[in-house]
């Protein structure tokens, strides 16, 4: 799961994140359905539009029509927090 850009992290943002994706993991199987990406990083304070989920799903490797697991919840947030594409996104979770 440690990459450059979720080794950027810290436990609290880690923790936030974890707590957010648990919340959508409604089956407790260990990943959400790819459409509920963009309400999940709602909730950490990323507003994305649904051509920059299908993006950013892209740029993570992740199918867009499969589940997100949690490894790649992660790394898509942190990439996202790493490269914000809206000017007055907050950085704190």
């Amino acid at each position: 799961m440690a990459t450059s850009e979720t080794n950027q992290l810290t436990p609290g943002e880690i923790f936030r994140i974890k707590e957010v994706f648990m919340q959508f993991d409604d089956d407790g199987d260990g990943a959400i359905a790819s459409k509920l990406l963009e309400p999940a990083l709602r909730l950490l304070n990323i507003h994305i539009t649904d051509a920059e989920v299908g993006n950013l799903l892209d740029e993570a490797d992740i199918e867009r029509k499969g589940p997100v697991d949690y490894p790649e919840f992660i790394r898509v947030v942190a990439m996202k927090r790493k490269n914000p594409s809206q000017e007055n996104e907050e950085e704190n979770f």
